[in-house]
């Protein structure tokens, strides 16, 4: 791995992950999955390629099938069951951390997606890329690129 450019923990300090890229894509979801595993109305998600993150310490984790009909993994310290990121399979195993746990990173979303399940404490601001359900074509076409390397 190259030089750790940012690291995640959870709250306890026993889980890490160390990052030595900076995000491939940034987004706003507003899923129901993610309200409930992060506890909040939506997450600020910066998404990494799972080759430039390592995990340190004891993961608690819970596959479910995301909405896009693709298996992610919701993963959780084992110590002290803070949320601390999410591995998407249909991204090639990338890896989404909250904006928040990566410390002062500019975060500067591309869209809001699956604002359909938006909760009412949720405020989109007028004027951005919104979906009622996953990304949009263009910002699928960037993931697809930063992550499995071809349009």
């Amino acid at each position: 791995m190259e030089d750790p450019l940012l690291t995640a923990q959870c709250d306890c300090g026993a889980l890490k992950v160390v990052v030595s890229a900076h995000p491939a894509v940034q987004l706003v979801c507003h899923c129901h999955e993610c309200q409930a595993f992060f506890e909040r109305p939506y997450v600020e998600a910066m998404f990494f390629p799972k080759t430039a993150c390592e995990v340190h310490g004891a993961v608690a984790s819970k596959s479910l099938q995301g909405g896009s009909g693709f298996d992610k993994a919701h993963c959780a310290c084992a110590r002290c069951l803070t949320p601390l990121f999410v591995t998407v399979s249909a991204l090639n195993n990338a890896i989404a951390i909250p904006a928040e746990r990566l410390g002062t990173l500019k975060f500067d979303p591309a869209v809001h997606i699956w604002t359909s399940q938006s909760a009412e404490a949720a405020a989109i601001p007028e004027g951005v890329l919104q979906s009622p359900d996953g990304p949009p074509q263009e910002v699928r076409d960037l993931m697809v690129a930063a992550f499995w390397g071809e349009p």
